[in-house]
């Protein structure tokens, strides 16, 4: 490796953790409710819902800000940019097409304003109902017993 690829490649790293740098910053900037976990996570909750506080971790993965951080609301609700199975936000068109220049902490914005016009609903507990089309091995079998025979 020649000098001046050992130069830029040190130039680039340099340049992705002052990105990384800049982009947490906005994040606490644009949204100074926001908890400081751990050098990857952070948390926010947010009074909307008239169903209690609605709590939101942020983890910053080691590939960030080359690929966005990981967003989760972590009370189990129903929304559009919400993915149900694991709670991920997933619905804000900056998050689907990443980049390096976009703002993190104008998307969290964005994200929590969405959040106020169209609260997440919480989303009912799951229940084990036994099917009906097909008895369930819990499910004893009655046995006619009312039969005569005659000789």
């Amino acid at each position: 490796m020649n000098f001046a690829s050992r130069l830029f490649g040190i130039k680039k790293e340099y340049d992705v953790v002052v990105l990384k740098r800049r982009q947490i910053e906005s994040l606490i900037r644009f949204n100074p409710g926001i908890k400081y976990i751990t050098e990857e996570f952070y948390s926010l909750d947010l009074p909307i819902t008239a169903h209690g506080t609605l709590r939101l971790h942020f983890q910053i993965t080691k590939e960030f800000p080359t690929k966005p951080i990981h967003i989760k609301v972590m009370n189990p609700v129903i929304h559009p940019w919400v993915n149900s199975n694991n709670g991920l936000v997933i619905g804000h068109p900056d998050l689907k097409f990443w980049s390096l220049h976009h703002s993190l902490g104008r998307i969290v914005r964005e994200i929590i304003e969405e959040f106020v016009r169209n609260p997440p609903k919480p989303k009912p507990p799951t229940t084990n109902i036994p099917s009906l089309s097909r008895p369930s091995h819990t499910q004893q079998h009655v046995v006619n017993t009312n039969t005569t025979t005659t000789t």
